[in-house]
């Protein structure tokens, strides 16, 4: 991821696979936007569906955010509802942002959990940064 992000536009991303319960694969779908990103769902189906046939599940997506904000935004956690909503198999998501001030990157690796937990905020998603520190990397 570090280098996708390094030479990415301000807002990119992609999923993350996992097998075994480690995060192990990371796939840029190539959207980009100087206001947000927007996953290519069409081919982000597609790499799923072939990690599936390797023993690979989807865990979550990964993208950048500006002015090295780390924490998730509003339509962050709306989007994590709305996966967390179309695949009730998933316990949780993982949600990394990659954020970058002065010069370094940070990522911050976050874990939402959907409805079935008792105590939600207002958008029903459950957060816990479950690195425990960010990562920085230059």
């Amino acid at each position: 991821m570090k280098s996708f992000f390094s030479r990415s536009p301000v807002e990119s991303g992609g999923i993350l696979g996992r097998k075994n319960g480690i995060l192990c694969r990371f796939y840029a779908d190539g959207s980009t936007s100087a206001e947000e990103y927007r996953p290519n769902v069409r081919v982000l189906d597609r790499v799923i569906a072939d990690w599936w046939k390797e023993g690979i599940a989807f865990a979550g997506i990964a993208h950048s955010h500006p002015n090295g904000v780390v924490q998730l935004s509003r339509e962050d956690l709306r989007y994590a509802e709305t996966i967390l909503a179309a695949n009730p198999q998933m316990e949780a998501l993982c949600f990394v942002v990659a954020a970058q001030r002065n010069g370094a990157w940070r990522l911050v690796f976050y874990r939402c959990w959907g409805k079935r937990d008792r105590a939600l905020p207002p958008h029903g998603v459950a957060l816990r940064v479950f690195c425990g520190k960010t990562k920085k990397f230059e």
